[in-house]
């Protein structure tokens, strides 16, 4: 049996990729914007090279059968590019099968390139002395979709372009999992606010019932309040876990006038979402052991609290996610 391939992406960037605007083999501007999101991996080559180059470009063909994944991009930079014009790298590119859509081939200025390579992407690039030869790095590099340098793989060692392929689609697979996430958490914000609505809505039937002593119906909407809360706070502690998981940047209110108001909202809001956690369980429990008379001095002030927290969470929503762009968008 053939012992499993050993993964050799780093967790976290061992640098960072550089931002670069060159020229595809289609003629047009090709940068490392155009490759954000996307997992890609890049090595340096020339269509003149009689030596490493097209085996390292086949290595990369290879690589486009092996990895499946249509977020994966495959980046070949000349460092010839004096030679190597876009016409010249589409004719070397179908000449080498490189014709998957996910393959780049570029070019541009030489000085840029020799720059680019060795102080951007710390691999070798340049021409001898003489001009006659010209040395370049056969490692590829593997980078992340936020243009981290996530790998340095030998593309004259089998085992290293076995764990590129690896790496490359456990990459992906993680990134596209990493996208979803962050799909999933745009949507918390409004489930939160929801619940809070949902919560309030349901103190003021309650409320309303017990002022008309049906009882059984007051019970009722107050257990469906308490849902509603304990369903909000699931949703809030997720969010964070998945903000914190993910590294997202929270969200801050711009400077404005407006400011200090959601602050005194926000920071109200944060403290008595504290406070009435037990006293709402106090209240519960009075009610559970039928002790009325106590149940009823703590169930008006747990009432007040509890829809202040309900409305304010619907309001600190509507100004972070709806009134903040609006005053940016203005300034």
């Amino acid at each position: 049996m053939t012992a499993p391939v050993r993964a050799e992406v780093s967790r976290e960037a061992l640098y960072e990729a550089p931002k670069f605007q060159l020229t595809n083999q289609e003629g047009k501007p090709f940068g490392d914007a155009d490759l954000k999101g996307k997992v890609w991996v890049v090595d340096f080559v020339f269509t003149r090279c009689m030596g490493p180059c097209p085996l390292m470009t086949q290595k990369m063909v290879t690589l486009s059968h092996t990895v499946k994944s249509p977020d994966v991009r495959l980046v070949s930079i000349s460092v010839d590019p004096s030679y190597d014009t876009p016409e010249v790298l589409r004719k070397y590119a179908e000449q080498q099968g490189a014709t998957d859509p996910r393959f780049v081939f570029l070019t541009g200025e030489p000085r840029t390139i020799y720059d680019l390579a060795e102080k951007g992407f710390k691999l070798t690039a340049r021409p001898s002395l003489d001009g006659s030869v010209i040395e370049h790095d056969e490692r590829f590099l593997l980078i992340d979709g936020s243009g981290g340098v996530r790998g340095i793989y030998r593309s004259n060692e089998p085992e290293s372009m076995e764990a590129l392929a690896v790496d490359a689609e456990k990459l992906a697979a993680s990134a596209a999992v990493g996208e979803s996430t962050k799909a999933w958490m745009a949507r918390f914000p409004l489930i939160n606010a929801s619940l809070n609505a949902t919560s309030g809505v349901l103190l003021c039937i309650a409320m309303i019932f017990i002022q008309f002593r049906r009882v059984r119906l007051h019970a009722g909407f107050m257990i469906a309040a308490v849902v509603s809360s304990a369903a909000f706070l699931v949703s809030y502690v997720t969010f964070h876990a998945l903000k914190a998981q993910t590294g997202s940047a929270t969200t801050v209110f711009p400077a404005s006038p407006i400011k200090p108001f959601y602050l005194t909202i926000l920071i109200s809001h944060s403290i008595l979402a504290v406070v009435i956690v037990p006293m709402v369980i106090v209240t519960l429990v009075r009610a559970w052991r039928r002790n009325w008379s106590a149940h009823r001095r703590i169930a008006r002030p747990t009432f007040w609290l509890w829809l202040y927290v309900s409305v304010t969470g619907v309001a600190v929503y509507w100004m972070l996610y709806h009134l903040a762009p609006r005053i940016v968008a203005q300034t």
